[in-house]
C-alpha cells in the first residue's frame, strides 16, 4: 500500500499537485510502529496527513484524546478538527 501511494505521490509531484491523506484514528493504541514507519515514508515523499479523530462515548476522558493527539503529531499526522459521537 505504501509503495502504491508513493507512486501516486510521485506522479502528482511531477504535475505540481500536493497530496493530502486523511486517515481516521480514534484511539492512541491505533498508532503502532507499522503506522509510524508508513507515515514517515509517505511524509518524506511529500504527502501531508490530516485527520479528524472522533471523541466517542467510551473516551470521555480528555487524557485519552490528549495522548492520541500527541501520538498522531509524533507520526506527522495533524488533527484539523475533532468530532464527537452522541453521548
Amino acid at each position: 500500500m505504501v509503495d502504491a501511494l508513493t507512486g501516486i505521490a510521485d506522479k502528482g509531484a511531477a504535475s505540481t499537485r500536493k497530496w493530502w491523506f486523511t486517515p481516521t484514528s480514534n484511539h492512541p493504541d491505533e498508532i503502532t510502529a507499522i503506522t509510524q514507519a508508513a507515515t514517515n515514508k509517505l511524509f518524506d515523499r511529500g504527502i501531508t496527513f490530516a485527520t479528524r479523530p472522533c471523541l466517542s462515548a467510551g473516551q470521555r476522558h480528555s487524557c485519552v484524546m490528549g495522548v492520541l493527539i500527541k501520538r498522531l503529531s509524533f507520526v506527522n499526522v495533524h488533527p484539523y478538527y475533532i468530532t464527537c459521537t452522541t453521548w
